[in-house]
């Protein structure tokens, strides 16, 4: 796995004399111990989105995208690295977070929505296809879409069902930057149209 890169005479992300920024290595790093810590593997695509943006990028992760069958605690091992870098303030750098048909669970969307409720965290695209989420999972993303500014939240073939819209609503009801919602097959029935009003 490399590093950043060497001789570049400024912050990673930054211009020449500003601090730099090593929140990403810090990331890493947490990730790896976190791995560890609950007995699961580091994951090759997340690895492979850190060489980029050592490598080739500016050193920032803006964008994770995970589509192997990881787990609920691959997802937390990641998701809680990203909550607790910078002393707790958080990984600020990520923009958009795609976890496809990763069995993330609900244990896994709380750890998600524990990231999105920092403060500095700019994340506008959430996207759990296929994560098998209950309404619990849905409880937890209604609660941090008080916290957040989303501008996309996709949650299809999650077979939640209504009892899940019912929960998700709440914070629906509050968020004034969404601009995207989609849950196209989801268990949904005519009943939960009323919580979309």
């Amino acid at each position: 796995m490399g590093g950043k890169k060497k001789g570049m005479g400024m912050g990673m992300g930054g211009k020449a004399g500003d601090e730099e920024d090593e929140t990403t290595e810090e990331l890493l790093r947490a990730y790896k111990k976190n791995s560890i810590k609950n007995g699961v593997p580091t994951l090759k695509s997340i690895e492979e989105k850190f060489d980029y943006a050592f490598e080739e990028g500016d050193g920032t992760l803006e964008k994770i995208a995970i589509w192997d069958e990881a787990g609920p605690m691959v997802i937390r091992s990641f998701f809680d690295a990203a909550k607790d870098v910078k002393k707790g303030a958080g990984y600020e750098h990520l923009k958009t977070v795609n976890i496809w048909r990763a069995d993330a669970q609900d244990e896994g969307v709380r750890s998600i929505c524990e990231f999105l409720k920092k403060e500095p965290c700019k994340v506008k695209t959430l996207d759990l296809l296929s994560n098998n989420i209950s309404p619990l999972g849905c409880e937890f993303l209604g609660t941090m879409l008080n916290f957040r500014q989303l501008e996309e939240l996709r949650l299809d073939h999650n077979l939640f069902g209504t009892a899940g819209l019912k929960e998700l609503a709440r914070g629906l009801s509050k968020i004034k930057t969404l601009t995207l919602l989609s849950m196209t097959y989801c268990g949904i029935d005519e009943e939960g149209a009323k919580y979309l009003q």
